[in-house]
């Protein structure tokens, strides 16, 4: 026994000196990575510049569509004067900031290429207030809440000082959709200046009725937080009939005794799984009868758009559709790339009725995009190498013919108006069976 306790004793000295020695170690790195770059990594970044310039120069479609040239070496040699007076991270958001001004939504600084961390509240926008939707179990009382400030800056001059270094951003659309995945990354915070710390922040809340709440959040690494995100607001699922057909990324439901179908097109499964999927959609809607379909393009980033043509060129076959008024395409801001161009093409093969928001991507513009990794530094840098024209003129998103916006009051009662105004206008055809 008195062998037992001694080993338990030892064992739990053995742990307590062990996370002893890991704070300790993830304080050096903070305090290493908070530190002004020496001359070797001066020059080290100074090298990642040119080579940025250099490599975009070489492989963007056309680099200075929204940038002169002239401006463009102006911010580089700004930034390389300054590197002396930087850290890591304050290096990474002025390349972030730079990159942004060239101007599309493909041409991006990845941050998130390096090791990197999150504080545990994800938020949205509503009305221009950035709300909790989704964290952890222990954070599960603030979803919900509006964000005030971090640190002491305010939400209006938060949004003001991070808005620049949004990546991936086409438009407004586009910047309103990833400022909230911008804001609650801790590197990004650091580098400009508003946390104190690399990796622990005290964010303040508000509720509905006014009453504030201050929290000491850290961060936590973006692979390690995704495992620990459990409490979600809602998850606005569809129900709409029954689960018929999947493949990875896209869903086909029907609701059989208003011969009604429903694709959720989120991503692209690759071309082979695409056809097998679009054979059997048909199948199914003509095993149904079915009469109405709508695809919903709302969370669609991006991918291969020759694979959704395939599910168009198996669709435009299926006679029993009604293929004048009964073809409905929901969007949104998170709708980009590939999704606005797939949008696009089924609005004008399909004749689809554009529903939802205008789309954080455009149907006119650069994308198609390839990267290049920094040498010293190892970061990513993404840039488009095509220009695609899916409509005749040039717009901030691919515009609705039915706008209606998502709001707050909506989203906390798991309300989607959008699908509701497709499935009312469907019933109000003279043909519709229920």
């Amino acid at each position: 026994m008195i062998k037992r306790r001694l080993i338990s004793k030892v064992f739990i000295a053995f742990l307590a000196l062990l996370s002893f020695s890991c704070a300790s170690s993830k304080k050096n790195i903070v305090n290493n990575e908070a530190f002004d770059l020496n001359p070797e990594q001066v020059a080290s970044w100074s090298n990642d510049i040119n080579f940025f310039q250099s490599q975009l120069e070489h492989n963007h479609i056309n680099l200075y569509h929204s940038i002169s040239k002239k401006d463009f070496d102006s911010k580089l040699s700004d930034l390389k004067r300054l590197l002396p007076n930087y850290n890591k991270y304050q290096v990474m958001v002025e390349m972030m900031r730079i990159t942004r001004l060239i101007g599309d939504g493909h041409t991006i600084y990845g941050y998130w290429s390096n090791d990197y961390s999150r504080f545990p509240v994800y938020l949205s926008l509503f009305d221009n207030e950035l709300r909790v939707i989704k964290t952890t179990f222990d954070y599960r009382h603030l979803l919900g809440k509006k964000l005030t400030a971090i640190d002491g800056t305010e939400i209006n001059e938060l949004i003001n000082i991070i808005s620049p270094v949004v990546q991936g951003v086409d438009n407004q659309h586009s910047l309103e959709h990833f400022l909230p995945y911008t804001i609650n990354v801790a590197e990004v915070l650091f580098g400009l200046k508003i946390t104190k710390q690399l990796y622990i922040a005290n964010f303040e809340f508000a509720d509905d009725n006014g009453i504030n709440q201050s929290v000491i959040l850290n961060s936590i690494t973006h692979d390690n937080l995704k495992s620990l995100i459990t409490e979600e607001l809602n998850e606005r699922p569809v129900n709409l009939g029954e689960p018929l057909r999947s493949t990875n990324g896209i869903w086909l439901l029907a609701d059989i005794p208003t011969n009604t179908a429903y694709i959720r097109f989120d991503s692209y499964p690759g071309y082979l799984k695409m056809l097998l999927f679009a054979r059997s959609v048909k199948k199914q809607i003509l095993k149904h009868q079915i009469r109405y379909l709508i695809i919903d393009f709302r969370r669609n980033g991006g991918g291969n758009f020759f694979e959704g043509l395939v599910l168009a060129q198996m669709l435009v076959t299926i006679d029993s559709l009604d293929w004048e008024h009964g073809i409905y395409a929901l969007i949104g801001k998170e709708t980009f790339s590939a999704g606005v161009s797939n949008a696009a093409q089924f609005k004008q093969i399909l004749n689809a009725k554009l529903v939802g928001e205008t789309t954080g991507g455009n149907p006119y513009g650069y994308q198609d995009a390839d990267r290049f990794l920094l040498p010293n530094s190892k970061w990513t840098v993404q840039y488009s190498k095509r220009l695609f024209r899916m409509q005749d003129n040039q717009t901030d998103g691919l515009v609705p013919d039915i706008k209606i916006e998502s709001d707050w009051s909506d989203y906390k009662q798991n309300r989607d108006k959008q699908l509701e105004w497709i499935l009312n206008d469907i019933s109000s055809k003279p043909e519709y069976k229920n």
